[in-house]
């Protein structure tokens, strides 16, 4: 509880323009984050993406049922989709969570969506830069060596303007960010998730002419506060 009002105080005090909006985020959402750190409680089990609360807000205000939705990186976000969408095509790069979503999704009776599970290739190549959308490189010590490009590039097998959204939650974000720019179509929305991190800061770049709504704040599962941005494309 200290830890949520403590975060509340910082953010409040950093947004000099509009400071009673974040003061109404903090009090709105404080049930809910309260809530999701019950013993027990996670995002594929309780079938939500694992981003801000306001920016779910946003999502859920945009989402439409004739929507194509790709993902990368598979989870609660994954049953979220599609349970509100026509077709989701979810890239994940970790065996054990690939088949832990499989069985979720297989219980929970969703067959439209297409769950594909592209791991890493080891290449040892270590001096790489991790804000580089051409490394193709996780910034996870477990994943030094790994490259992503696979992962990455497997949106290429679509045509451009293709999806009406694009999530970006999985690894080596700014190489996803550099391939599914030109996928999502003229209106459409591309999200990334953490998007206060120093080294997507280059990739976002790929995204200045494109509108943005970035959520900063409190999230489920979780004490600290953090960014969920979702762009939309104007043209």
């Amino acid at each position: 509880m200290l830890a949520y009002w403590s975060n509340c105080l910082r953010m409040i005090a950093r947004s000099r323009s509009n400071m009673l909006h974040k003061l109404i985020i903090c009090l709105s959402f404080y049930s809910s984050w309260k809530r999701s750190l019950e013993n027990g409680r996670n995002s594929l089990d309780d079938g939500v993406p694992w981003i801000t609360f306001e920016a779910r807000l946003f999502l859920e205000s945009v989402l439409d049922n004739r929507f194509t939705v790709f993902e990368y990186g598979a989870g609660g976000s994954t049953l979220f989709f599609s349970e509100r969408v026509n077709r989701v095509i979810s890239v994940e790069h970790d065996p054990n969570w690939f088949y832990r979503v499989k069985d979720a999704l297989a219980k929970r009776e969703i067959n439209n969506c297409d769950l594909l599970l592209i791991p890493p290739e080891y290449t040892a190549q270590f001096n790489v830069n991790i804000d580089d959308p051409e490394a193709y490189c996780s910034s996870s010590e477990s994943y030094r060596g790994y490259n992503f490009y696979r992962y990455a590039s497997y949106i290429d097998l679509f045509p451009n303007e293709f999806f009406d959204f694009i999530a970006i939650d999985g690894r080596a974000r700014p190489s996803c960010i550099l391939h599914a720019r030109s996928k999502v179509k003229i209106g459409g929305y591309l999200m990334l998730d953490n998007s206060e991190r120093p080294h997507y800061q280059r990739a976002k770049g790929l995204l200045s002419d494109w509108e943005k709504h970035a959520f900063y704040g409190p999230g489920p599962y979780c004490s600290n506060f953090w960014e969920t941005t979702i762009w939309r494309r104007i043209k």
